[in-house]
């Protein structure tokens, strides 16, 4: 269907109270709305969740919203009950009451319902999926679109299943949302959800978040060294609210006893704590009545504070890709903010340590041998069949699917794709370590080599950055278009790491994603001079 853009600006101003939607989001509705997939990558506040909202407003048709942001998921459908009118949106998961699911089907079936937000391990099997195949949506959106990508850092197995999902619906027009996607990822979101359509990638820049770096030589020097960092951010920022990211639960419960005693509000947050403790800690930092929170990744996708004023990494982080993430949730009201990073070679032990490992053989030949026997039953199934978590399972389904699998196949060859691919995620974990080292000890601007590794080419400092502010400037990071026929983005042969993904081209270096051996950084000139890399 065509809906013009004044139309469609007037429904965003009626309904979702959005004066003025931006060109790209009006761009992303229209394909959309054409019947094609896209996939959207943009910097979180830049408001993504508006297109599927405006697209779904438009077509007057249902879009189910796949989201493992469940809480952030209510707080939208609370807002669109306010703009748009109770029975606009609803939510489907296991907290909803029997009423609140009945009246919700009501809706599904009258075809009155215009947005379902629910999470993936919903959409797996029962009630809601038998509903949605009879009353299939005209729309899908995927929010956090990289937790479908074994090679993202946040991969979930439920997620990988939504391709299955979407197909068994007729393969509706699809909008994928993500903030943070190398290229390597948004080739794994499209081969997984099964996307045609067009990329949308409006860039990786933060501009009014200043990185740093400080070294610290000594793990004795920590506490004391983020005590001081948080008073100095603290002072720097007007009192200004913060985070402190740890790798481990224990080293959270010591920070933060250690941050106390300092005088300092500044409770724990991690996964081992109970629900209600978390959601203590979670209340308090939205209401301003901490200084810090001192957390481990559980304290992610779904914080969404706009006057965090710094973020500071106790321990250098296990990727590139999980410190944009985290470092980026200082500073979304558009107002100046700090990331500071403490960085000791020994921490990065911690990253390889976690790097992670395969399924363990057994599990991986009975999901074998319960998929070749019904190539196309769903996790739950298969975990009823095989009596293993779903979680296993959907794990293992995903290294088959990404390994190129086929159920015809014998077990032992499928046993072997699931080895080889999770070998290759393991070597990848690492060298992602091995890149957050790079990003340390750098002489060129922190913004430009973090934009540089999601493919984001661009060449002029960020002029906030510890390197770009001190005496005598960053290095240039001279960016290279083309060498050879070579892009950014082409894929590559390299006689021994075998067929990868160019991400970055500088004049000093080239670097590729292999498929087998993880990120790896080459001289350019050597690159030039002995042909060491083929177009695929």
């Amino acid at each position: 269907m065509t809906v013009s853009d004044p139309q469609l600006c007037s429904l965003a101003a009626d309904l979702l109270d959005v004066a003025e939607p931006t060109t790209d989001q009006l761009t992303a509705v229209r394909r959309l709305l054409e019947g094609h997939d896209v996939l959207l990558v943009a910097p979180t506040g830049t408001g993504k969740s508006l297109v599927f909202q405006l697209a779904a407003a438009a077509a007057e048709r249902l879009c189910v919203v796949v989201t493992p942001l469940l809480s952030l998921a209510g707080d939208q459908v609370r807002g669109l009950d306010a703009s748009a009118g109770e029975g606009f949106a609803a939510r489907w998961t296991s907290a909803e009451s029997a009423g609140d699911l009945d009246a919700t089907e009501e809706a599904v079936r009258a075809g009155t319902l215009r947005l379902l937000y629910t999470s993936p391990e919903q959409l797996a099997g029962g009630r809601l999926r038998d509903l949605l195949a009879e009353h299939p949506p005209a729309l899908l959106a995927v929010d956090e679109a990289h937790c479908v990508s074994t090679w993202g850092t946040d991969f979930r197995p439920s997620y990988a299943a939504l391709g299955q999902v979407r197909e068994a619906w007729g393969s509706p027009p699809t909008v994928a949302v993500t903030a943070t996607a190398s290229s390597a990822v948004r080739k794994d979101v499209h081969r997984v959800l099964g996307l045609g359509g067009t990329e949308q990638v409006l860039g990786f820049e933060r501009p009014d978040l200043a990185l740093r770096v400080l070294r610290l030589h000594e793990d004795s020097e920590r506490a004391g060294t983020v005590e001081e960092r948080v008073r100095a951010l603290r002072e720097e920022t007007e009192g200004g609210l913060g985070l402190v990211y740890v790798r481990t639960r224990r080293d959270a419960e010591t920070l933060a006893a250690h941050l106390a005693e300092a005088g300092l509000r500044a409770p724990a947050y991690h996964a081992g704590l109970p629900r209600d403790r978390r959601e203590e800690v979670h209340d308090a930092f939205h209401a301003g009545d901490v200084d810090v929170v001192v957390a481990t990744s559980a304290f992610g996708m779904g914080v969404h504070q706009p006057e965090v004023r710094f973020v500071l990494h106790a321990q250098a982080p296990e990727s590139l890709d999980v410190y944009y993430q985290e470092s980026g949730r200082a500073g979304r009201d558009g107002r100046r903010a700090v990331a500071e990073m403490l960085f000791r070679d020994e921490d990065l032990a911690l990253g390889h340590f976690f790097a992670g490992g395969r399924p363990r053989s057994a599990s991986v030949r009975r999901v074998a041998e319960a998929w070749r026997e019904a190539p196309d039953a769903d996790v739950r199934t298969l975990a009823s069949t095989t009596g293993l978590g779903r979680r296993t399972v959907g794990r293992v389904l995903a290294l088959l699917s990404a390994g190129g699998a086929d159920p015809s196949e014998p077990v032992d060859r499928l046993a072997d794709v699931v080895r080889r691919r999770a070998e290759a995620e393991r070597t990848l974990r690492r060298t992602q370590v091995e890149r957050v080292r790079e990003y340390a000890d750098s002489a060129h601007c922190r913004d430009l080599v973090l934009r540089h590794h999601f493919g984001d080419l661009s060449a002029e400092p960020c002029g906030r950055c510890d390197t770009c502010s001190a005496e005598g400037g960053a290095e240039p990071l001279e960016t290279l278009r083309d060498l050879d026929g070579l892009r950014p983005e082409s894929g590559v042969k390299h006689r021994r790491f075998g067929r990868g993904t160019i991400t970055d081209l500088t004049r000093d270096t080239v670097t590729v994603l292999f498929d087998r051996v993880g990120y790896r950084t080459l001289a350019t000139d050597l690159v030039r001079e002995r042909q060491l890399l083929k177009p695929a």
